[in-house]
C-alpha cells in the first residue's frame, strides 16, 4: 500500500508539472507578448548584422522580431526582411526604417521611428503583407562608407589636382615675397602696434639714447619758442631695431637687444633734451604737446646704423629744415660718426650713442646760428 501511494503522488506531481508547462505557454501566447503579429516587409540595400530573431524597436520600444531574411524576387540588389511587430504598433507609409549596431558584437536590429499622425496606415495591397521600404544608405556597414568615400575623395583629388598643384605654387610665391621682405613686414607691424596702443614683448635688453651735453661755442638762444615735430624715416629705421649695414643696400637687425623706443620718438624727445642742455630752457618742446609757435624744426632721419664696410663705424644722419613763420629759412645736412668696438647688441648702441651726440651738438649750434642771423 506505501508503495502504490508513493508512485500515486509522483504521478500527480508530474501531471501538474506538465499542466503547468501548458499553462504558461497558453498565457504566454495570449497574454504575454505571443499573442497575434501583424507581418511587416522591408526592403533594404544591405542588412549586414541583421539576423532572423533580431529585435524591432518603434521610438526605443520593442515591438516585434525578424522572422525571415532573403533576397528580393525582383530585384538582386535588395534584401526583404519580414518582422512580426504588434497590430497596435502606429506603423504608417511614412515611418522612418533604420539598423541600429548593439554592442561589440555589431548584431543589428531594426528601428522605426517617425511617421505623421495624418499619414495613413500601411496599405494592404489585396491582402498581402505591406512594405516598407528603407533609405538608400540604411545598412551601409562602415567599412562599405569609409571605402565610397574615399573612392569619392580619391575623383575629387584627381579632378582637382591641377588647380591644387597651381595654389600651392602661388603660396610658395608669396611665402618668398614675403620671406624677402621680412624686414619691411616687420616695419608695418611695428607701425600697426603704434597705431594702435599695443606693445611687443622685448627680444632681449632695451638700450636708450643720452642727448648731447656739450657745444662747440657757446649757443644764442632766440627768444621765440621753438617747436620740434616728430622725425620721419623709412620702414628700415621706423622701428626699435639696432641696424646693421652690411652692404651699400643690404642690411640686417642686430640680435639680443633693442631701442627703448621707436627710433623717430625716441630721436625727437633726445633732440629736444639736448636743446635743453643748451639753455632753451622753456623755449622749446615737442610739436605733438600742442606747442603754439611760428618758428619749427623739421627732421627727417636718413641713418641710423653701424656699417662694417671697413672698420665697424657707427654712422647718424639727419636731414634738417628750420621753419619760421611758414617758410623754410635754413636746411642742413647734419652727420655723426664714431668707430664700433665691437658688432654685438651692447658696442653698436655704445657707438651710435657717441655718433648721436655728435650730430645733436652740431644740430644745436646750427639752429641757434641761424635763428640768430636771419638772412
Amino acid at each position: 500500500m506505501e508503495i502504490r501511494a508513493r508512485y500515486t503522488l509522483i504521478g500527480t506531481f508530474t501531471i501538474a508539472v506538465i499542466f503547468g508547462v501548458f499553462a504558461f505557454v497558453y498565457w504566454m501566447h495570449n497574454k504575454g507578448g505571443l499573442g497575434e503579429q501583424r507581418d511587416i516587409r522591408i526592403v533594404f540595400n544591405s542588412v549586414s548584422g541583421l539576423l532572423p530573431g533580431s529585435a524591432v524597436y518603434f521610438n526605443g520600444i520593442r515591438v516585434g522580431e525578424v522572422k525571415r531574411l532573403g533576397l528580393s524576387p525582383t530585384d538582386a540588389s535588395q534584401v526583404e526582411a519580414t518582422v512580426a511587430v504588434d497590430p497596435r504598433t502606429p506603423v504608417r507609409v511614412d515611418t522612418n526604417v533604420g539598423l541600429e549596431f548593439q554592442g561589440l558584437t555589431g548584431v543589428a536590429t531594426i528601428t522605426l521611428s517617425g511617421g505623421s499622425p495624418d499619414a495613413p496606415p500601411l496599405p494592404l495591397n489585396g491582402g498581402e503583407t505591406p512594405v516598407l521600404v528603407a533609405g538608400p544608405n540604411v545598412g551601409v556597414s562602415l567599412t562599405q562608407a569609409a571605402q565610397s568615400t574615399l573612392q569619392r575623395l580619391n575623383g575629387i583629388l584627381e579632378d582637382s589636382s591641377a588647380p591644387l598643384k597651381g595654389t600651392l605654387d602661388n603660396v610658395k610665391t608669396f611665402s618668398d615675397a614675403l620671406a624677402r621682405n621680412a624686414d619691411r613686414v616687420d616695419g608695418i607691424m611695428a607701425g600697426l602696434e603704434r597705431m594702435t596702443g599695443g606693445t611687443s614683448k622685448p627680444k632681449g635688453p632695451t638700450f636708450d639714447l643720452l642727448p648731447s651735453t656739450a657745444f662747440a661755442q657757446t649757443v644764442k638762444v632766440p627768444e621765440k619758442q621753438l617747436a620740434i615735430a616728430e622725425l620721419t624715416a623709412p620702414a628700415l629705421l621706423d622701428n626699435d631695431k639696432i641696424q646693421l649695414r652690411k652692404t651699400a643696400t643690404e642690411t640686417a637687425a642686430i640680435e639680443g637687444g633693442q631701442w627703448s623706443d621707436s627710433l623717430p620718438r625716441l630721436l625727437q624727445l633726445r633732440i629736444m633734451q639736448s636743446f635743453e642742455n643748451a639753455g632753451y630752457g622753456g623755449n622749446v618742446g615737442r610739436a605733438a604737446e600742442g606747442l603754439t609757435t611760428d618758428q619749427q624744426l623739421v627732421v627727417d632721419l636718413r641713418s641710423f646704423q653701424i656699417s662694417v664696410e671697413g672698420e665697424p663705424t657707427a654712422i647718424v644722419e639727419f636731414g634738417a629744415k628750420l621753419i619760421d613763420s611758414g617758410k623754410i629759412v635754413g636746411g642742413k645736412i647734419i652727420q655723426g660718426k664714431a668707430p664700433a668696438k665691437a658688432v654685438d647688441a651692447a658696442g653698436a648702441t655704445a657707438a651710435l650713442n657717441e655718433a648721436f651726440k655728435q650730430a645733436a651738438g652740431q644740430l644745436v649750434m646750427w639752429v641757434s646760428e641761424t635763428l640768430a642771423n636771419p638772412s
